[in-house]
């Protein structure tokens, strides 16, 4: 990601978590969720930065998106158990389902535990000659 995008969604999500503290006196019941969710945007905005502790933020935002959707896991186990039909094993995409949130563990869950767990996005590696550095570049050119 460009440093310039980098700071606009930094910028942007700042923002948004003013927006959702701001919001606090709105909320006629639980108000401390626009609390939770300002803090999460605000701790994206952080993980945008440069500084130090951008990192282990995002991090943190990784283990919470993991938590998440672990959590829809369990609760659509739990409803699944107590109501054993197909409608709450599959149902339709729209719908809540297990196997639903099975594919949003699969797909969200899983990949955030894992960078995690390791702080590595992704396991490719770069083919032997493929990527070349600036100054490599300029070398080949003239």
């Amino acid at each position: 990601m460009s440093s310039g995008a980098r700071w606009t969604l930094g910028i942007a999500t700042f923002l948004f978590g003013c927006g959702f503290a701001a919001m606090y006196d709105t909320i006629p019941q639980n108000k401390w969720m626009a609390l939770v969710l300002a803090a999460i945007c605000w701790l994206i905005s952080f993980a945008c930065t440069p500084l130090k502790g951008a990192g282990l933020a995002g991090r943190i935002i990784a283990v919470i998106v993991f938590l998440t959707t672990l959590g829809c896991v369990i609760a659509m186990a739990i409803q699944f158990n107590s109501n054993p039909t197909l409608e709450t094993l599959k149902g339709n995409r729209s719908d809540s389902s297990l196997v639903n949130s099975l594919i949003l563990f699969a797909t969200w869950g899983l990949p955030a535990g894992i960078y995690a767990v390791s702080g590595i996005w992704t396991r490719r590696r770069a083919r032997s000659g493929s990527l070349k550095t600036a100054k490599e570049e300029a070398e080949s050119i003239a």
